[in-house]
């Protein structure tokens, strides 16, 4: 009975050390070496989805190069006019759903993990706020758009139910194998 009662609590270890590890394997970053020199920040990424004769666009790029001056180290703005490419518009909507937002028109700036749509007095402190916010954390910790599109192949239901299909077969083999050595333990008494 002893041997079947190690042999279970080995079967339970393993499986506690590969459960977490297996479930938010996706979600984990590499972090870099600690040992590597410490070198200058470079600046974030911005992305404006915009229209060449958008009124609301023009008042977000004059308001985007009064800032350059004093905040400029901190972010470069990558721009695409959807209005007149196809191809761009495709991409503000691949953007659209990796960021799940609702977006009906333009502008659409997306800084990070945050996205605002349209531009009003209001959201120039905001601006700001999200750059400073998305520049300060570490560059592998940053969130990068363009690698979040071209690696969006499911959407995050999607993913949750693959997930927990894959937790409940793992879970059924532990309940079947702790079945299994239980039962055989007692035949052995």
């Amino acid at each position: 009975m002893k041997k079947y009662l190690e042999k279970l609590f080995i079967l339970l270890f393993v499986s506690i050390l590969l459960v977490p590890n297996y479930a938010f394997a996706d979600k984990e970053e590499e972090k870099e070496d600690e040992g590597e020199a410490v070198e200058e920040k470079v600046p974030i990424q911005i992305y404006e989805f915009y229209g060449s004769t958008c009124g609301y666009c023009a008042a977000l790029n004059e308001y985007l190069d009064s800032i350059e001056e004093e905040y400029g180290d901190y972010f470069d703005v990558v721009k695409f006019e959807v209005w007149s490419s196809q191809e761009n518009s495709e991409l503000m909507e691949k953007a659209a759903k990796v960021m799940n937002a609702d977006v009906t028109g333009v502008p659409f700036l997306i800084i990070g993990d945050k996205y605002l749509t349209g531009f009003e007095e209001k959201d120039k402190e905001t601006i700001i706020t999200y750059i400073m916010a998305e520049y300060e954390k570490e560059e592998y910790l940053r969130y990068n758009l363009l690698n979040e599109i071209e690696n969006y192949d499911e959407t995050a239901e999607e993913r949750t139910k693959r997930n927990n299909i894959i937790l409940t077969c793992i879970s059924i083999v532990l309940v079947v194998g702790t079945t299994f050595v239980i039962i055989k333990a007692r035949k052995e008494d």
